[in-house]
């Protein structure tokens, strides 16, 4: 696995978090009773998830027809913040069979999905970006912010080498964008084999993300749950990768490879987890 983090600046817009009022002492209880989903709110939250699949695997035309929806967000990884957490979406379309050829009709394919979304009265659209239909989904006392994007299951007609090999001789920068979502399989089995320490670190850092800063706007980008995931997890191995940790101090150092963002880079030359990945 080849990879280069770079973290975006950071929104210069600052909130009050209740982190900031917690002492070192009640940092692990904390965490317990404000970060960590429990069962009730994971249950019900993929509750919610679980309706909006139904409702796309049985309702899009036969153009968009899904061979199956992957669920990429935080749920699915095991790394939610209770309360603040996306719920994204990748519908795999069984019609298309290369990147190239989605990527020719996103467009339009987006504009569909948009479209039939209308019709669910279960959720809000809030916008569209180049690659995803974004919507509000309620659930109990909060709701999930949701990106629906479309890709193909490249994993399932092609080996990892023959994807990358592609990636990196036949296609442009522009075009390798759109193999993101392909492989949202394998970051997930990534992110969910990390061990509980790493995760809740991961959590940490999440609830920090969401509760110090205002979202990003414009050009003053905030790093995204998935880059911080990877920080977190450079930080481990360079520590050592230690199967217990002091939380606060693991907290102190992936906060300092943030701010020190343009410095950062982290990179695995060798494949991670090979039997799984």
């Amino acid at each position: 696995m080849n990879s280069s983090l770079h973290a975006a600046p950071m929104s210069i817009s600052a909130c009050t978090s209740p982190l900031s009022a917690v002492t070192m002492r009640q940092l692990n209880t904390f965490i317990e009773t404000e970060i960590e989903p429990d069962t009730e709110y994971n249950q019900s939250c993929n509750f919610a998830v679980d309706r909006l699949c139904y409702f796309m695997q049985n309702n899009f035309p036969y153009q968009l027809r899904p061979s199956k929806i992957q669920k990429i967000g935080l749920l699915e990884k095991g790394t939610a913040v209770k309360g603040k957490s996306d719920a994204d979406l990748v519908v795999f379309l069984a019609t298309f069979h290369t990147v190239s050829e989605l990527s020719q009709k996103l467009a339009s394919i987006l504009d569909t999905i948009k479209l039939y979304l209308f019709t669910y009265d279960e959720c809000d659209i809030t916008g569209t970006t180049s690659y995803a239909v974004k919507v509000s989904l309620p659930c109990d006392d909060h709701s999930h912010n949701v990106d629906i994007l479309s890709s193909v299951n490249i994993l399932e007609t092609m080996s990892k080498e023959d994807i990358y090999e592609e990636m990196a001789s036949g296609s442009s920068s522009y075009t390798r964008e759109y193999y993101s979502a392909a492989l949202v399989p394998l970051q997930i089995q990534f992110v969910s084999s990390f061990t509980a320490k790493v995760k809740t670190l991961i959590l940490l850092m999440k609830y920090w993300r969401k509760t110090d800063f205002e979202e990003s706007t414009g050009t003053l980008r905030l790093p995204s749950s998935y880059l911080l995931e990877l920080i977190v997890y450079g930080e481990w191995e360079r520590a050592g990768s230690p199967n217990d940790f002091d939380l606060r101090k693991g907290f102190y150092h992936v906060l300092t490879a943030v701010a020190n963002y343009k410095t950062l880079s982290t990179y695995w030359t060798q494949p991670i987890h090979l039997t799984t990945l």
